[in-house]
């Protein structure tokens, strides 16, 4: 196979003789699979960012047998490796060890904001014991010099002038300790909110798709679970929409990758602008998008289908800087209604199967469970078996 990777010796055959112990060993076996991997990514013009080198030494490497297998697959198929697909290979093994690495961090530094904010509070309640107590005995030295006194005169008047200058300076002293206490609350309060920021970002992250910034399937596959269980609960309906766009690896071919993913882009705005804010649009998987409708029955789920369809064929793509014309793309979609009782991979397999059905008709249709296809507007439907248009 011309584009197959280099395979994988084992150490015995192709690592270096070790000079010395086993540090030179690790060190040879280092630098045989950097020389693989280097290798691997200039042989399919891959750039040798951090990103995809991670990708690449890891499948050298033989440590993640998924995606090793995940690579090879791609290769037994041609597949190019374009920066979207590096990015799905690198957002899809390696995402989850920036995450865990991520909450790991922000963990250490909640605990230890949390720690010096329990100790502020500790300090200000000291203080503010210490400052009560002090002002009892000032009220107490004060009824001693009026019961001493039994009116005024100059040494009442001198004893009672040291009490309250006390009074005075132990004031400020409390006043100067609150302030000092407080900037250091906002400075902890600040920080906290950082932590925040920073973890509804690794959030997000987690659960969007990189290029479209849909749902990815990590979010689908929560968001179709939630959305099954809530509708098993009221017995309301579940669909399902699985879509993707006709003939991409051609268009892919003729008008090059950074063009292809502008398609996807523009594809997944028309998905998110054109369902409800209760519905999850998500991108399944490289060309393929589905979109989670619940509360909705077949009909409505097939009429959206097709406004979304129709959405995206009466669109022309065009270079704006340019004006370059790249046509019309069209997409097919499969759709199906969550059967009580079957399981969410039955499901998706159904909506798979109705858009696979949805390409043998010719492309540009809705295919729904019941085996019936839509081109158009909700008059036109054609039951099994009726010929298929020409694709669009």
């Amino acid at each position: 196979m011309a584009d197959s990777a280099p395979s994988i010796s084992s150490p015995g055959k192709s690592a270096a003789k070790p000079s010395g112990g086993g540090r030179s060993k690790a060190q040879a076996e280092s630098a045989r699979l950097a020389e693989l991997t280097l290798a691997s990514m200039k042989e399919r013009g891959i750039p040798a960012d951090p990103m995809n080198y991670a990708v690449w030494y890891a499948y050298h490497s033989g440590r993640r047998p998924e995606l090793k297998r995940a690579i090879d697959a791609l290769i037994e198929k041609g597949e190019r490796f374009t920066a979207t697909r590096n990015e799905e290979l690198f957002s899809g093994f390696f995402s989850a060890d920036r995450q865990s690495e991520t909450f790991g961090a922000t963990g250490i530094k909640l605990e230890a904001a949390m720690a010096r904010i329990l100790e502020l509070v500790s300090d200000a309640s000291g203080n503010a014991e210490r400052y009560g107590e002090r002002l009892e005995n000032f009220s107490g030295a004060i009824e001693r010099v009026g019961e001493r006194s039994g009116g005024a005169d100059g040494q009442a008047d001198g004893e009672l002038a040291v009490l309250i200058q006390g009074i005075v300076e132990e004031t400020q002293g409390m006043l100067e300790r609150s302030r000092a206490l407080e900037t250091r609350l906002a400075s902890s309060s600040e920080e906290l909110a950082e932590l925040r920021h920073t973890l509804q970002e690794v959030r997000i992250e987690a659960t969007t798709d990189g290029l479209t910034g849909l749902a990815n399937r990590k979010q689908f596959d929560l968001s179709l679970k939630l959305a099954a269980t809530a509708a098993e609960e009221s017995g309301k309906p579940l669909c399902l929409l699985m879509t993707d766009v006709d003939h991409f690896k051609r268009f892919n071919d003729s008008f090059g990758h950074r063009i292809g993913d502008q398609v996807l882009k523009t594809l997944a705005h028309i998905l998110k602008s054109g369902v409800r804010d209760t519905d999850t649009p998500a991108r399944y998987g490289g060309e393929e998008f589905a979109v989670i409708l619940p509360e909705i029955d077949l009909d409505d789920a097939i009429a959206l289908a097709d406004r979304l369809r129709q959405a995206l064929a009466g669109k022309r793509l065009t270079n704006r800087t340019t004006g370059a014309d790249y046509g019309t793309v069209t997409i097919s979609v499969g759709v199906a209604r969550l059967r009580r009782g079957e399981t969410l991979d039955d499901l998706i397999a159904r909506a798979d199967s109705a858009l696979y059905r949805a390409k043998g008709a010719g492309r540009n249709c809705i295919v729904d469970e019941r085996d019936q296809t839509r081109r158009g507007g909700p008059q036109r439907s054609e039951a099994k078996g009726e010929a298929p248009r020409a694709a669009g």
